[in-house]
């Protein structure tokens, strides 16, 4: 993955973390979850551990790189492309959400629609998504939301933000 993707798309502030290694690289930012009531910092695990749920660290900026390098056509074929753009409802997603071989499709309110990818892992859930007709995105949030309803997920707030103007 290194020498194919993340090196020739100057993905620099992406990588692997060594088996083993706890916790993240400067200057990453910390996880945290509610444990107890209290708000407690989580980011000393194991993510090699994880492996393709959370395993790659990288920033925001480098996964909106690499989600429009992704829609371009610039990481797979065209036809292999198509492929992971063929989606299936989620379910309880309450028909926004779709996913395929790698890449989801959001349905926002507006009629819009964004493809892309999230992930979420103990004191982190992020997500990196473009429309063909605008801008990509990756946000990050460092504590999950209290709720795990789509209509109360904050990151459907962020997408409608960006691809729904009012």
């Amino acid at each position: 993955m290194t020498a194919r993707i993340i090196a020739p798309l100057g993905l620099f502030d992406t990588y692997f973390p060594a088996p083993g290694e706890n916790g993240l690289r400067a200057p990453f930012a910390h996880g945290y979850e509610l444990v107890d009531g209290r708000r407690t910092d989580v980011t000393d695990f194991n993510a090699s551990a994880a492996w393709t749920a959370g395993g790659l660290v990288s920033t925001n900026e480098d996964t909106t790189a690499f989600i429009t390098a992704l829609l371009e056509g610039r990481v797979v074929p065209r036809p292999q492309l198509d492929e992971m753009m063929r989606t299936v409802p989620m379910p309880d997603t309450e028909g926004l959400l779709e996913y395929g071989l790698g890449l989801g499709r959001v349905s926002l309110p507006c009629g819009a629609t964004a493809r892309g990818h999230g992930g979420d892992i103990a004191g982190y859930q992020g997500f990196a998504v473009k429309s063909f007709e605008g801008p990509a995105i990756s946000v990050t949030l460092t504590q999950s939301p209290e709720s795990t309803a789509p209509a109360e997920d904050p990151r459907g707030d962020v997408l409608t933000a960006l691809y729904c103007p009012a």
